[in-house]
């Protein structure tokens, strides 16, 4: 859990990075939460201060290897986390439908999802799919930012919750 310093830090760096959250109306009167992709190239020191923390998180889930969904920014996101626990990382993808991923993966894999928000149940469902292809398991996903999006069977641990945002907190949110 953060403390209140590091998350003013993170939500700096996400700034910087353009991850930008949004608060959407929707037709029965309520409201969503939505974020801009975060850009891990635009502040390399904020973005490896980012994987240090997100690392942190996942050291519980015991993974064995760092895997990013399709996004360059996840992909190097999920390199940075990987550095720091020691881990490879690989980037899967979709396709034509089937799941693919580059990099190797080790025997038996144990992979984190890497991600700046989750949006639904894809990339999960997705790389649970592939990691069980290959007799692994997703032991959870890592993102930078919780939306409210996270539809999943398996834990997901964020940095920081929309919410507490910045932009949230003066949009009424």
């Amino acid at each position: 859990m953060l403390g209140p310093n590091e998350m003013r830090e993170v939500w700096k760096y996400l700034s910087e990075g353009g991850a930008l959250v949004s608060r959407e109306e929707t037709t029965d009167g309520g409201y969503r939460l939505s974020m801009s992709k975060y850009n891990p190239l635009i502040n390399p020191q904020g973005s490896l201060r980012i994987a240090a923390l997100l690392a942190d998180e996942a050291r519980s889930l015991d993974p064995s290897v760092a895997v990013a969904w399709e996004d360059l920014g996840d992909a190097v996101m999920a390199f940075a986390v990987g550095a720091e626990l020691g881990i490879p990382a690989v980037r899967a993808f979709d396709m034509e439908g089937l799941v693919q991923h580059g990099g190797t993966l080790p025997a038996t894999p144990r992979g984190i999802l890497v991600i700046d928000a989750v949006r639904g149940a894809k990339a999960i469902d997705a790389l649970s799919a592939l990691l069980a292809q290959v007799g692994g398991t997703l032991a959870g996903a890592l993102s930078l930012v919780d939306i409210g999006g996270a539809i999943a069977d398996v834990p997901v641990k964020s940095l920081v919750s929309a919410p507490e945002s910045p932009v949230a907190e003066h949009s009424g949110a």
